[in-house]
């Protein structure tokens, strides 16, 4: 039986529009040749994307909290079906098969941006930005969240408390995937970087569009 492949995105609140849900499906569909679902986990319908899945779950959490409905069993989802988590303000710049392909005997995700303000050898944390993992995979991550929702930090940090000891991610690359802020606004955009993570601000699609960021606009179909 053939593995079935997902991206999915969350959106809550009000701090992404539908459009960014469009954006993202469009980049993903121009940068990837793997058949794939589009999976959108949010608390309106109108949020998603016409393409694809939606679900809606029936309780909500604060702010970045929500990826957490990611590892929930009742996810609209096959056990053992391939998920590609993307964050709604990434970029894709390239192709992004490799992300579905690399290191498939485990789950995997990038090493925390951190890295680039502190000499950190060898990485010491997870940024859950990209994560790539197969259905049931991580359901202890969602087993030990749901046993306190109302919870203090980061998702990324829960996550890889949960699972550094037992089942340690792979990272991805560090060239394959690229902060926005601290790496490409200083240093450019390598030519093996498939997305790039606009964390904190500015959000990609408020990007003022130079000559160099033209990579932006042409990656978003921006006119």
């Amino acid at each position: 039986m053939q593995v079935k492949n997902y991206v999915a995105c969350v959106n809550f609140g009000d701090k992404y529009g539908p459009k960014y849900n469009k954006k993202l499906y469009e980049m993903v569909s121009d940068n990837c040749t793997i058949p794939f679902t589009f999976l959108t986990i949010t608390d309106d319908h109108n949020k998603s994307d016409r393409h694809g899945t939606t679900f809606v779950p029936e309780h909500h959490y604060t702010g970045w909290w929500n990826k957490m409905h990611l590892y929930r069993p009742d996810l609209p989802v096959a056990d053992g079906s391939n998920i590609l988590y993307l964050d709604l303000d990434v970029v894709i710049t390239g192709n992004i098969d490799k992300l579905f392909t690399y290191a498939t005997d485990n789950w995997a995700t990038i090493n925390d941006f951190i890295r680039l303000r502190r000499e950190m050898h060898p990485p010491t944390m997870y940024n859950s930005s990209v994560i790539r993992f197969r259905k049931g995979q991580l359901q202890e991550v969602w087993d030990e969240f749901i046993k306190n929702p109302k919870r203090k930090g980061g998702d990324q940090n829960f996550l890889h408390d949960m699972t550094i000891k037992n089942r340690p991610a792979t990272y991805f690359p560090d060239k394959w995937i690229r902060s926005y802020r601290w790496d490409i606004m200083e240093n450019g955009l390598d030519e093996e970087t498939c997305v790039a993570v606009f964390h904190g601000e500015p959000n990609p699609l408020d990007v003022e569009v130079t000559e160099k960021e033209e990579w932006v606009r042409k990656a978003l179909h921006l006119s």
